[in-house]
């Protein structure tokens, strides 16, 4: 989410609104590499993975332009605004040397602010569930459940089959409210209890759902089963999961993103503060979008 803005940097003070909106949409709705291995020790499929990383880029730079379209003549379209900028080193050690200097704001500014909107959504969530549990509601009133039913209509229309819309948007409200990392543990953890669900069905004694939303499985050898995350009843909902999911875009990366890019511009703090939420609006949006194309060409059940 952060290298992109590092290798363009040179550029950056040059740059217009409009510009810097599309390389902050681009970082909310991409993943990095170095994650990917992460995800695919999940469970999730590599395939997936990297062809949604592809797809993100340009519905991305769409919903940037849609969002905040270019409205004045930018200073890099002229001809020679690019030209490559000689380095000030004189050596790789050097610029190593600087470099790792220069990333301890960034650092100390990403810390910073993630830990102050983390704990800004913490405090509205536990909120929620005192007020639900002083409500006597069986589950407990999170941003995710809300997530759930709100979001209900947005996983219908990726393509996702209507008895699995609800466990997707509760995945998608888990990685808009907490993290990506968080929503593809717990999607590889869906799959494999999936699997096992449909293997081990024709087995069982009886099949319950409890009040937190898991599945009690009782065997006919009285073995007893619980999926605690739920399950998918069709791959086409785990797929399209996958694209819907392959992005930084939620509430913490904010702090992340904002504290990466006012180090590299302090100047521009007041343009990048007033960018970074509707860049991550539109990072979600994107992620949409590819997880639309996904069940628009799946053509799996």
């Amino acid at each position: 989410m952060t290298e992109s803005p590092l290798i363009t940097r040179p550029y950056m003070h040059m740059m217009t609104n409009s510009e810097l909106m599309a390389i902050i949409v681009n970082g909310f709705a991409s993943i990095a590499g170095s994650v990917l291995a992460a995800y695919i020790n999940f469970g999730i499929p590599a395939n997936h993975l990297l062809i949604a990383c592809v797809m993100s880029a340009p519905a991305a730079l769409a919903i940037s332009k849609v969002i905040y379209p270019e409205t004045k003549k930018a200073p890099l379209a002229a001809i020679g605004a690019l030209e490559k900028v000689k380095s000030p080193y004189n050596n790789v050690l050097e610029a190593a040397m600087v470099g790792a200097m220069d990333s301890i704001p960034i650092v100390a500014g990403i810390a910073a602010n993630l830990i102050a909107f983390l704990s800004i959504y913490d405090f509205f969530n536990q909120t929620l569930i005192w007020l639900g549990r002083r409500a006597s509601m069986e589950q407990d009133l999170t941003f995710e459940l809300i997530f759930s039913y709100i979001l209900w209509p947005v996983a219908f229309t990726m393509g996702v089959p209507s008895e699995d819309c609800l466990k997707i948007a509760e995945l998608i409200g888990v990685k808009s409210m907490l993290n990506e990392f968080v929503a593809f543990e717990r999607l590889g953890i869906i799959m494999k209890d999936s699997s096992n669900y449909k293997l081990l069905k024709p087995t069982a004694n009886s099949i319950e759902t409890a009040k937190d939303g898991s599945i009690i499985m009782v065997l006919n050898n009285g073995t007893n089963l619980v999926f605690k995350y739920g399950i998918l009843y069709t791959g086409r909902a785990e797929v399209i999961a996958t694209y819907a999911l392959c992005g930084f875009a939620n509430i913490g990366s904010i702090g992340i993103m904002l504290g990466a890019m006012v180090s590299m511009l302090p100047h521009r703090r007041r343009d990048l503060s007033k960018l970074v939420l509707p860049g991550m609006i539109g990072g979600t949006a994107a992620c949409l979008l590819t997880g639309c194309f996904a069940g628009l060409f799946y053509q799996g059940s």
